[in-house]
């Protein structure tokens, strides 16, 4: 029984990793992502960054290429649905909608850009350095993109490969990230001897001309920033009764995250029918005093279905002068000195929550970029060996099976049979690894299946066998951790790591069948383990040496994490699954 449960236990996990593959082709998702919206769209009202598109009118969108068709001579009210809301806005004759949009994310295997090809983005900038570089590529591991380069071309640009999956974060990773919290406070000036009151102290304000206001007699322009109280204070706007007031908390180099159970960690919780994001930080002495001063004499508003007290006017985060979130003071923090404050925000789905607060954690922990980056050419990117690798993957797999065929039935004759549940075996590993590669964590999965069955069968004998558990435990949690957001890649790395996988596969198992048919009927359960402790020792070897790669060396090209997974787990599958069931399956062979 225990030897069909182990056929029972491989046949169910290979379908269940056929399910992960299949599933996103055959349900794919419907909308698109919007990933910028101009300054000049007639629907930059209801159209934000991030937000998803089902409906023009009464027509679905599946894909960005039905969207632009859709969208073209577009006039009068149209409606579209933006995050299962209709949305309406009024597109005058011939305008452009001016709105950019990508295919929203169908899960399941990521096609790496240098195997498949994806997208070429070209950034110009006036002053080109390493730590540029360097902030963007640390922005694309905060965002656990895995199928997107960023590298510096020909010493004058930026370049952006990514693939169509990944392909909505350019913006988030060229942003220059200037962030700043402000308390923005519109005075009425159609009054005489006009008067407001900052930090206890009183400001007599009046207007002097269409570009400039008088603050007690000094003359100060709109967008420009003066010193008041020590607190930095922008003219936004002025009006012929109002003028508003621009006052700054903090900017990113005044906030540090924070990350302890007393201030409680970044996180996202359902409200209602959306989501919140909360982002905890510790404020910068210049910011703490400038909090006090800020919010000591601001106006206090009652919320009259809790009885709650606010400030009339919130701190609004700005994101390259993007309002980007406001948050309310409460009262009782008005005008006392705070060491951290509490960053959140409100999003209607779960998706969009997640990519704010990780955009605001990003812009926190790596500050903003130190130039600003304008697009210059988007093209499409072929790769260059992607046709070679795959043709190497597949012509090194039909050799392999062919020359075991071959092995088995010239030394075997009859009993040579037990070569074609051997390919079997091993294209049911491959369907495994690739079901890792769509759901990452079904290879903790894998790893417990494997385990229990080696358990119960009385496979794991002597503390080296132990040993390797504990290392192929390690490797594997450590592999899925790190790829927890992003997901694995099917890229190059990966082929070459398949084709290791194969032939140490075909390998072991030829091992462990020609130890079973040379001795035939002889063949004992002392033989079995015997064998499969030499299985155990190459395998517990290996693994001590991918975790060393994974863990300490650090690699690049095709000895990336993509290769380590691909054999760690390919060698689990092979040790735990494979070689057992081949061994049942071989014995039948010589009865």
């Amino acid at each position: 029984m225990m030897k069909n449960f182990g056929l029972i236990a491989l046949i169910s996990l290979v379908l269940i990793s056929l399910a992960f593959i299949l599933y996103p082709e055959i349900k794919k998702p419907v909308g698109v992502i919007i990933t910028s919206v101009g300054a000049n769209s007639q629907c930059k009202d209801i159209m934000t960054v991030g937000s998803v598109v089902t409906g023009v009118g009464n027509k679905i969108i599946e894909n960005s290429n039905e969207f632009v068709e859709l969208t073209k001579n577009l006039e009068g009210v149209v409606t579209f649905i933006i995050n299962n809301n209709p949305r309406s806005c009024n597109i005058p004759k011939e305008s452009v909608l001016n709105v950019s949009v990508v295919d929203v994310k169908r899960g399941g295997i990521k096609l790496g850009t240098d195997l498949w090809g994806g997208v070429d983005y070209f950034f110009k900038t006036e002053e080109l350095s390493k730590d540029l570089i360097e902030n963007i590529r640390q922005r694309s591991v905060k965002y656990g993109l895995t199928n997107t380069k960023i590298e510096l071309y020909n010493n004058t640009f930026v370049k952006i490969t990514t693939g169509s999956d990944e392909e909505s974060y350019v913006d988030l990773l060229t942003e220059q990230g200037k962030l700043e919290g402000r308390i923005v406070e519109t005075i009425d000036l159609n009054k005489p001897n006009v008067e407001f009151t900052f930090n206890d102290n009183p400001y007599e304000i009046s207007l002097k001309d269409k570009k400039s206001v008088t603050i007690n007699k000094t003359d100060y322009e709109v967008k420009k920033s003066f010193k008041l109280d020590g607190v930095d204070v922008l003219i936004e706007n002025i009006s012929e009764n109002t003028t508003t007031l621009s006052i700054k908390i903090f900017d990113e180099k005044d906030l540090t995250l924070i990350q302890n159970s007393r201030s409680g960690y970044s996180r996202i919780a359902k409200q209602g029918s959306g989501y919140v994001f909360v982002v905890p930080v510790e404020l910068s002495g210049e910011s703490s005093e400038a909090f006090t001063k800020a919010t000591k004499n601001l106006e206090v508003i009652v919320n009259p279905s809790t009885g709650e007290s606010y400030s009339k006017d919130p701190i609004v985060i700005f994101i390259d002068e993007k309002q980007f979130v406001s948050i309310p003071i409460i009262s009782d923090d008005m005008g006392k000195e705070r060491k951290d404050l509490i960053l959140w925000g409100y999003s209607s789905n779960i998706e969009e929550a997640t990519k704010n607060m990780v955009k605001l954690k990003t812009i926190i922990e790596i500050k903003s970029l130190s130039q600003k980056l304008t697009i210059v050419k988007r093209g499409t990117f072929k790769s260059s060996y992607g046709e070679l690798l795959t043709t190497l993957l597949l012509s090194t797999t039909l050799i392999v099976f062919v020359a075991t065929i071959i092995l088995f039935f010239v030394k075997f004759r009859k009993s040579g049979a037990a070569s074609l549940p051997l390919i079997l075996m091993i294209l049911s590993e491959s369907v495994l690894i690739f079901g890792v590669v769509a759901t990452n964590w079904f290879a903790l999965i894998v790893f417990c299946v494997g385990f229990l069955l080696m358990f119960t069968r009385g496979d794991i004998y002597n503390w080296k066998n132990w040993v390797g558990v504990f290392l192929f435990l390690i490797l594997l949690t450590g592999l899925v951790m790190s790829r927890w957001v992003g997901g694995w890649v099917f890229d190059a790395p990966f082929v070459v790591g398949l084709i290791a996988v194969v032939i140490i596969g075909v390998a072991q198992n030829v091992f462990m069948g020609m130890k079973i048919l040379a001795k035939k009927e002889s063949y004992t359960l002392s033989d079995y383990k015997n064998a499969l402790n030499k299985l155990w020792l190459f395998s517990t070897v290996f693994a001590f040496i991918l975790i060393i790669l994974y863990f300490v060396a650090n690699f690049t090209g095709f000895m990336s994490t993509s290769f380590i997974m691909v054999v760690s787990v390919g060698l689990w599958i092979n040790l735990s699954l494979i070689s057992p069931v081949y061994a049942d399956i071989t014995k039948k062979f010589i009865k």
